[in-house]
């Protein structure tokens, strides 16, 4: 793959151009030319000068055509990773989780902003929040905030995705605890749980030591949904007081 023009220029007229060659080339199989190689090397650190809310509608359409984690390996080789997220930390499972969320994507699943944030951030929320039936639900939404909002306020991400994110995060938490905590019941009975546990799902395929959570959490989804298709079913009236007849007047 080859660009009209010296790519140096090219990058310095708009420096996002880097970030859509790394796309072609990951969306069309292209290898990319080395001339736009070395002008990448140079030209990286003006990425960070882009306008943050273009940059945000650039990763996002990565994840729509279904090859963030793709682009993500190739921005890590041409020195973009930490251009493109600066308050990121990249690990080997976080390029895993991406390629899945693609595959969950190419499957006809709309992706959304924030389970990217999500599948970004959590090989590292669980490194620094390590499940443990003793660890209260308040430490693990500590770590969740300290890692989703210098991102967020980076690129101006709304509360509401970023609270999003942060409950698929503490959800995955939740679950790989294991039943029997406080608040199951509440848990299973919330309808944000589904999109967890698939989420969850996706992270099982990474660390398959969880699978029997797994299998045990969706069980009991099942078994809840069968009890509760009757619940509610009509609501019990009150009897109303009879009135008192007023007085007649002589």
């Amino acid at each position: 793959m080859r660009m009209i023009g010296d790519p140096l220029v090219r990058f310095e007229e708009d420096p996002v151009r880097m970030l859509r060659a790394l796309e072609f080339s990951a969306r069309l199989d292209f290898v990319i030319d080395d001339e736009i190689i070395a002008a990448i090397d140079q030209r990286r650190q003006l990425l960070s000068t882009a306008s943050s809310a273009r940059l945000r509608e650039e990763l996002m359409e990565l994840f729509r055509h279904r090859v963030a984690g793709r682009v993500c390996e190739l921005a890590e080789r041409y020195g973009l990773l930490d251009q493109l997220f600066p308050e990121v930390l990249f690990t080997p499972q976080t390029f895993e989780l991406l390629k899945l969320i693609d595959d969950r994507t190419a499957s006809g699943n709309p992706i959304r902003e924030s389970l990217a944030l999500a599948a970004l951030t959590l090989p590292t929320f669980l490194d620094r929040c390590p499940v443990d039936r003793s660890r209260h639900i308040n430490d693990a939404l500590a770590v969740a905030d300290q890692l989703l909002r210098p991102h967020c306020r980076t690129y101006s991400i709304a509360q509401g995705i970023r609270c999003e994110a942060r409950d698929l995060l503490i959800g995955v938490f939740r679950l790989a605890r294991g039943r029997g905590m406080k608040g199951e019941t509440r848990f299973l009975r919330h309808p944000f749980t589904a999109q967890v546990v698939e989420f969850f799902a996706l992270w099982c395929q990474i660390d398959p030591s969880l699978n029997d959570q797994l299998s045990a959490w969706q069980e009991a989804i099942e078994v809840g949904a069968g009890v509760h298709t009757g619940e509610r079913s009509s609501p019990r009236r009150r009897r109303r007081r009879p009135r008192r007849k007023a007085a007649m007047q002589k």
